[in-house]
């Protein structure tokens, strides 16, 4: 498979913010209008009783104004942060980004005192490990976010050709990194209407299926995604990854799914 290199120039890298603009496209999912407030009211109350770095940190980026008690704890903070040097003080640099960026987008000032930007040599050399291509890109957006005015550094590979759907956290996942890693690339290959009604099917199933900690997990990455994908304008600060999301309509009390045909 072709593969060709998407590195951002110092023209897209000369402000601390980086801005990667407003979406053009008409929109297929609102999170504000295709999760009904009973269902996020679900969800935060499940995160407040649940222990998960990604989760709590992908919530507060598509849900800002949500506290969450769990948060709040100073314990909280030092068992990430001890998490976090762990994995430093193992090299285990292919883990780090993921945790990194959790305690960004909840600890800001904490993640900045760990002074990671020391070691991405050895986080550049990671992304170019051998693993699935969709894992790379994945974990270049989350060293993008982590590091936005040193995003050229990290070399990163894009696809050719876009991935089949075949789970909608792995398409959604790719497409939400394809838009923050390689925004024009996404532009020219924006999420189809069939596949906007999978992943927003696929949601709906984890979310009424809720069998156990993973389902809700999984509904919240998902929601993460799609909340990317769709948003108006993205931009990564100090604090993080903020999406600027319309307000949409009120969402309709969850009622019957999508239909599909079977054959």
């Amino acid at each position: 498979m072709a593969i060709e290199n998407r590195v951002l120039d110092s023209e897209d890298l000369n402000i601390k913010d980086l801005n990667l603009g407003v979406q053009e496209a008409p929109q297929e999912f609102n999170l504000n209008r295709d999760i009904t407030p009973e269902q996020w009211k679900i969800i935060e109350s499940f995160m407040n009783t649940h222990l998960s770095w990604t989760a709590l940190a992908e919530l507060r980026t598509i849900r800002p104004g949500c506290l969450y008690k769990i948060v709040d704890k100073p314990s909280t903070k030092s068992v990430v942060s001890d998490e976090l040097e762990a994995l430093m003080a193992k090299d285990n640099w292919r883990a780090v980004p993921k945790i990194a960026l959790a305690m960004k987008q909840l600890y800001p000032k904490e993640f900045k005192a760990i002074g990671l930007e020391g070691d991405l040599d050895q986080l550049a050399l990671a992304l170019e490990g051998k693993f699935g291509e969709v894992n790379r890109i994945q974990m270049a957006r989350e060293l993008t976010i982590l590091f936005p005015d040193k995003a050229e550094k990290f070399k990163i590979p894009e696809l050719n050709t876009e991935p089949e759907y075949q789970f909608a956290e792995t398409y959604a996942g790719f497409k939400a990194s394809q838009k923050i890693v390689a925004p024009e690339k996404f532009k020219k290959a924006p999420v189809s209407k069939e596949n906007w009604k999978k992943m927003k099917y696929e949601f709906q199933i984890l979310f009424e299926k809720r069998q156990n900690s993973r389902d809700y997990l999984r509904a919240i990455k998902l929601a993460y995604y799609m909340g990317i994908i769709s948003a108006e304008e993205i931009k990564i600060t100090d604090n993080g990854l903020e999406l600027t999301i319309s307000s949409g309509e009120l969402a309709e009390p969850a009622g019957a799914l999508p239909q599909f045909k079977t054959f």
